[in-house]
């Protein structure tokens, strides 16, 4: 969500974070999937456009994931991470 990741790239430092938007009711609780700016299966997008938006090379490039939902974009970078906690 972008509240999580606008608050990361923020402490990080982060020039660019996409992420999807909250929608939320009038008693403010989240309705599900808000306003789409990254969909699950097409992350790759998003690499890919950050890469040339930045000029960055594939083999510069590292992608941090947790889910199956983001095999798209680990096929786009160099070093793909799959993080995976079993708590």
């Amino acid at each position: 969500m972008n509240i999580l990741a606008s608050r990361v790239a923020r402490e990080l430092s982060i020039r660019n974070a996409y992420s999807n938007i909250p929608i939320f009711d009038e008693k403010e609780a989240i309705i599900p999937r808000g306003i789409p700016v990254v969909e699950p299966l097409k992350k790759d997008r998003v690499v890919r456009r950050i890469m040339r938006i930045l000029g960055v090379d594939q083999k510069d490039t590292i992608y941090v994931g947790d889910s199956v939902w983001y095999l798209t974009a680990f096929k786009e970078v160099n070093i793909p991470i799959l993080f995976l906690d079993n708590e």
